[in-house]
């Protein structure tokens, strides 16, 4: 666990020689060999079934899901002293007291929601993956990048969920988050795939063209609907 804890983190610190090593060790065919880079200095000892340094879906997403749990104790606690502050305040039958009561009800709906979004974080985060996974692949394919973009693709989705760390952080956390993990994916196109960096940005932006694409043709197909009309 420590040791996979330790991956898990030096993906988010050195992101780049991170990717670096694991494209390495997959050229060089780690898994066969009893010789290891490590990511800490000196190669361990290990066996030959201990052999690279890459992060399998479910280990980085019990890890991620650590961090999420954190999240959520976070804005519970936040969601309690604004209660208690509200409870200070109010006056009874004064508009205070009334303000408590509906933000009693709101956030109670709140709390079900966040312990929701907890429990279906695992799913939440397949998605993710398999949604990165098929446009990796593609543009993989696209670009006609040597090796198994499947293998290459997963491990530059693995990596990038070490990016939830950042949920420790209060508040600005969810940000730090988001726009790390575009980082992440970037080091990992640039560096496990073997991208150029315009090759790397078009692969981030491709969901942002995607969505304006859609949006696109939406309002095509309304204007062409209310012309008909």
């Amino acid at each position: 666990m420590k040791e996979l804890f330790q991956i898990y983190l030096m993906s988010l610190l050195r992101p780049f020689a991170t990717q670096e090593r694991l494209r390495v060790q997959r050229e060089a065919g780690m898994r066969n060999s009893p010789e290891v880079i490590s990511l800490f200095g000196e190669a361990p000892q290990v066996n030959e079934f201990e052999t690279d340094s890459s992060l399998t879906f479910v280990d980085a997403m019990c890890m991620s899901w650590t961090f999420s749990i954190l999240k959520a104790v976070y804005a519970i606690i936040a969601m309690l002293i604004g209660l208690e502050w509200l409870g200070v305040m109010g006056q009874e039958g004064g508009y205070l007291e009334e303000l408590k009561f509906w933000s009693n009800r709101a956030q109670t709906i709140t709390v079900f929601m966040i312990i929701l979004e907890v429990i279906l974080f695992p799913l939440t985060l397949w998605f993710y993956a398999k949604f990165w996974g098929v446009v990796i692949r593609f543009f993989g394919d696209v670009f006609d990048v040597k090796g198994d973009c499947t293998n290459i693709s997963e491990q530059i989705v693995n990596h990038s969920l070490s990016s939830h760390f950042f949920l420790i952080i209060p508040i600005f956390g969810e940000l730090a988050k988001h726009v790390s993990s575009l980082m992440l994916i970037y080091a990992g196109l640039k560096r496990n795939m073997g991208l150029s960096t315009i090759q790397s940005l078009i692969v981030l932006l491709s969901p942002v063209m995607l969505l304006l694409f859609i949006i696109f043709l939406t309002l095509l197909y309304i204007v062409l609907m209310i012309s008909f009309i």
